[in-house]
């Protein structure tokens, strides 16, 4: 497959990663401070977002699979696009003070776009080849320009930082990112929409989601890939939820959050192709 359509496939991922750093790591403690709800609040509205999230994935995953017919996985990419530009308007311009409930509604709405979204590319993904090492070049594509969007919102509030400009700096940080991810977000799904390659191969029946589940974690060797990944998410979930107040509290490091994430962002970016390389 051409390097050009693995590129125009994977350049919605860009603002779809883009908006995960500012939304784990800048946008609770603006909630919690600058917006006045308090720690306790906006981490079990965040907490029942993610769940809500889990919920999601799997009835997006058959809606999909019993529209394939009808719908494509690019179709999805671009639905998903549209509540998640609304969540991200709502929660990155919000005026204090804040509100609980609104942040829950425009929370649950976000994360109900990236799902459409997330899902309708990883599986758009694993469809345009039926090559292995392809696919590996397809995901490690995705993961390059996940990297790619989360190095360029960072480089928002690096900016912002180093500059120095007037007024509250978490302020201005969080809704310069919101300008980012708004503004990448129709630029990257018509580079997809016109030019990525079409799934390659649709499944031609669909399992009820017990009996799959039930088959699916009958595979030891599934059962191990999901652990470990598990393990990876829970990791990366914990580290940088806290990023932000260990540097600019536990350090003292006020105003330096943006620029030292963005530093281990690009490290991770640089040794992608290394471990796409060895997976292929």
């Amino acid at each position: 497959m051409k390097l050009f359509l693995i590129i125009a496939l994977s350049a919605p991922a860009v603002p779809m990663f883009a908006l995960m750093m500012p939304l784990v790591i800048f946008i609770p403690p603006f909630y919690a401070e600058q917006m006045g709800l308090g720690m306790a609040a906006v981490g079990g509205i965040f907490t029942l977002g993610r769940l809500f999230d889990v919920v999601t994935d799997p009835v997006a995953g058959i809606i999909m699979d019993r529209t394939q017919k009808r719908f494509s996985k690019r179709f999805w990419v671009v639905m998903g696009a549209i509540p998640l530009s609304i969540g991200t308007v709502q929660i990155f311009f919000a005026e204090p003070p804040g509100d609980t409930a609104s942040l829950m509604v425009w929370i649950v709405v976000l994360y109900a776009g990236w799902t459409l979204m997330s899902v309708g590319l990883y599986s758009w993904g694993g469809e345009v080849t039926e090559n292995y090492h392809e696919r590996s070049r397809v995901m490690g594509a995705i993961q390059m320009a996940n990297n790619a969007g989360t190095i360029g919102v960072l480089l928002v509030p690096a900016a912002i930082e180093m500059i120095g400009v007037e007024g509250d700096i978490a302020v201005l940080r969080v809704q310069a990112m919101g300008v980012f991810i708004l503004g990448m977000l129709p630029v990257t799904l018509l580079i997809a929409w016109f030019f990525a390659p079409p799934s390659s191969h649709t499944s031609k029946q669909t399992s009820p989601l017990l009996p799959a589940l039930k088959d699916a974690l009958g595979t030891r060797s599934l059962r191990l890939l999901l652990i470990a990944d598990l393990a990876v998410g829970l990791s990366i979930g914990i580290f940088t939820s806290l990023t932000l107040f260990l540097i600019e509290i536990v350090l003292s490091l006020d105003g330096a959050a943006g620029s030292l994430q963005l530093v281990m962002l690009i490290s991770a970016f640089l040794g992608i192709p290394f471990f796409v390389y060895v997976a292929s």
